[in-house]
């Protein structure tokens, strides 16, 4: 009877484990064009726009693996909500963008989200731990980098307010210990499905 208690008692904790999953994860065909490895995390907010970094810091360099930036004006997203990623808000003013950035300074901004949706799980304001996740498909033919292909994501990170960290104009990321970031752990890992290296995402 003992025994029984005992396995069942495993047998929860077990469920409760792979419900968590991974925190901070980042995967999808991508992968197959740009390395989705990283070890460094960030999230930036404001009143209109959420920002979401994934950095890979070697020694000497730094590549922003992975740079989505969602307008989140008129939106109303808060935690439980979903956001489509696709679209614009504006003439000329997608929904949401995401962006590469070599070690080398080289910019690659990707072609527009055909669709994808936002969800936040909880947080959304600078100073409050923010987590989510996002799962978006880029449109194909358009001759860019990573057209056609897929980026699926979740983050959880306190988020920094103030400026988000300038890429556009090829200036340096933000100083990473300031910015209220998270050290996912880990180098190296697979190419091709992304995410934290070494043993897996962070949690």
């Amino acid at each position: 009877m003992k025994r029984a208690h005992l396995l069942a008692a495993a047998a929860g904790a077990a469920a409760l484990l792979h419900g968590c999953g991974p925190s901070r994860s980042l995967s999808g065909s991508l992968g197959a064009i740009v390395p989705l490895q990283f070890n460094r995390t960030a999230v930036y907010a404001s009143d209109s726009a959420l920002q979401i970094d994934y950095y890979l810091v070697g020694s000497g360099t730094e590549d922003l693996v992975a740079q989505l930036e969602v307008d989140t004006t008129g939106s109303g997203l808060k935690p439980g909500k979903s956001l489509s990623l696709a679209g614009t808000v504006a003439p000329g003013q997608p929904r949401a963008s995401v962006v590469h950035v070599g070690s080398d300074g080289s910019i690659f901004v990707l072609p527009p989200i055909s669709k994808g949706t936002l969800t936040l799980s909880g947080g959304g304001a600078p100073g409050q731990e923010t987590s989510g996740s996002f799962d978006l498909a880029f449109e194909d033919g358009t001759g860019q980098l990573g057209e056609g292909t897929t980026l699926t994501g979740s983050f959880d990170d306190v988020a920094a307010g103030g400026g988000f960290p300038p890429v556009a104009d090829g200036g340096p990321p933000p100083d990473l210990p300031d910015a209220g970031t998270q050290d996912a752990g880990g180098t190296g890992g697979s190419t091709s499905d992304g995410g934290n290296p070494d043993g897996g995402d962070a949690g």
